[in-house]
């Protein structure tokens, strides 16, 4: 780089710097003279896209598409599965609220140095605003605050009032992630094939292995955990109402089923998929994703494991490798290393 060149650069460095440390003295003083990012009703828009970037080359990037129905809003890639329309209108506050006022940059060769551009960014955002689409690269900046720049457009903006991190590129953030939630459950069995477990909970709190004799002595700690898992299932991500074979839920499924009082709750553990096995409960339309690592206890457990294991004698000694209390000092000279 030539010395025109650094010159130029180290004067683009502080005019950014310039125009983050004016937005974060202004904090407190009204924005007469900034205007709204996006200038639309909230009513009006009807889809949001936020989508991430690739956590290596050639990787799908993390995306959710959000769109309207009604009062509503559904998860458009996984067949209208209902979102939390509180969570979406929450980032939908932040992206109207946020203010921006002259451009820091207007030249394309800066973009990537403010994380606005094709190869550096933070998330890409689209939105339909009545009919229209509109769509913006967002970059981090100080803060609560972004770089900004319509993606048609080489102007970038300061925006304040929101943050790239809020902008999540996860439909888990948008939804209800309590996919199965019983609580306190008296009997959970869970079968596969011919493999079957049940454990039920005794009127002292205890649970029983009905797979295990009667005096085996059950780890209650290794049970509980086991019930936690099968109680309270959390999804990844919503698929789908269509049950696909590749999905595993058919015969060879793990089967679990909750028992309390009131009824019961069944659903089925499919295939693994990277990551996550495929899950659909009974009177769910969708299928979902759910963590390999949640559940994958209920998979493979067997009743042995559930027994309790003797806890291992304290080896004599105290330090391995060196002899019992009471041997010989040439003994320990030579468990030192030294002449014995």
């Amino acid at each position: 780089m030539n010395t025109t060149n650094k010159v130029l650069a180290g004067l683009f460095a502080a005019q950014v710097v310039l125009v983050a440390l004016t937005w974060s003295a202004g904090d407190g003083a009204p924005d007469d003279d900034a205007a709204p990012l996006i200038a639309a009703d909230k009513g009006d828009i009807g889809k949001l896209v936020i989508t991430g970037k690739p956590a290596k080359e050639g990787e799908a990037p993390d995306s959710v598409t959000l769109v309207r129905k009604g009062d509503a809003w559904v998860v458009g890639t996984a067949d209208d599965f209902p979102a939390d329309t509180k969570k979406v209108d929450e980032v939908l506050d932040k992206l109207l609220d946020a203010r921006v006022r002259a451009p820091v940059a207007n030249n394309k060769a800066n973009h990537n140095a403010l994380e606005v551009g094709d190869r550096a960014y933070a998330k890409k955002v689209e939105l339909t605003v009545d009919g229209k689409p509109q769509a913006f690269v967002v970059g981090n900046a100080k803060g609560t605050s972004v770089h900004v720049r319509r993606a048609d457009e080489d102007a970038v903006y300061l925006a304040r009032g929101v943050s790239a991190w809020a902008l999540s590129d996860r439909v888990r953030s948008y939804v209800d992630a309590d996919y199965i939630k019983v609580d306190e459950p008296t009997e959970v069995q869970v079968t596969q094939g011919s493999r079957s477990i049940t454990v039920v909970k005794a009127d002292n709190g205890d649970w029983r292995v009905n797979e295990l004799a009667a005096d085996a002595e059950i780890d209650q700690s290794r049970v509980r955990s086991f019930v936690s898992s099968a109680r309270s299932v959390q999804l990844a991500e919503p698929v789908g109402k269509t049950v696909e074979p590749a999905y595993g839920l058919g015969d060879g499924a793990t089967v679990v089923t909750l028992r309390k009082e009131d009824g019961e709750t069944i659903y089925r553990i499919g295939a693994a998929d990277d990551d996550a096995f495929y899950v659909k409960a009974e009177g769910n339309d969708y299928v979902v994703k759910v963590n390999k690592y949640a559940i994958e206890t209920l998979t493979t457990q067997t009743p042995d494991k559930f027994i309790k294991t003797a806890e291992p004698a304290p080896q004599p000694g105290g330090m391995p490798g060196m002899p019992p209390p009471g041997s010989d000092p040439a003994a320990l000279m030579r468990a030192l290393g030294g002449p014995g």
